[in-house]
């Protein structure tokens, strides 16, 4: 892809994703970060029309109804402002954050299961969500 089709693409998804969240702050600054790696260090499967295609349907279902696709959104959202923005619940390595080394763990654990089953929804719906 060239840098003018990029630069639309990325534009396109941006309108759409902050569309999606309406507009709400802490989801529309995670959608920022979120789409910028993105776009920073795409992924085969990111390239691929149709999986953008069905991304961007699939934002702007989120955008006109609050279903189900707002609510994985707006999930989606939450939990990388958690895991990233927020100071309080950032990842910090294990000695200054956790009291013990299980609550560390089963930390750990928890965002292995939620990278393998957004992975799963991608694979299933043909998206390319982060």
């Amino acid at each position: 892809m060239s840098t003018p089709e990029v630069r639309s693409l990325y534009r396109k998804f941006w309108r759409q994703a902050h569309r999606s969240v309406m507009w709400v702050s802490p989801q529309r600054h995670a959608i920022a970060s979120k789409l910028s790696s993105a776009f920073r260090s795409p992924t085969p499967q990111d390239l691929d029309p149709i999986r953008q295609a069905n991304t961007l349907a699939f934002l702007k279902s989120a955008a006109e109804t609050v279903g189900t696709e707002h609510r994985v959104i707006k999930k989606l959202c939450f939990v990388h402002w958690s895991r990233y923005c927020d100071s309080k619940l950032m990842m910090k390595p294990y000695p200054m954050h956790a009291k013990n080394f299980k609550e560390w763990l089963y930390e750990h654990e928890a965002f292995d299961n939620y990278e393998k089953c957004l992975q799963m929804m991608n694979n299933s719906l043909k998206l390319c969500l982060r």
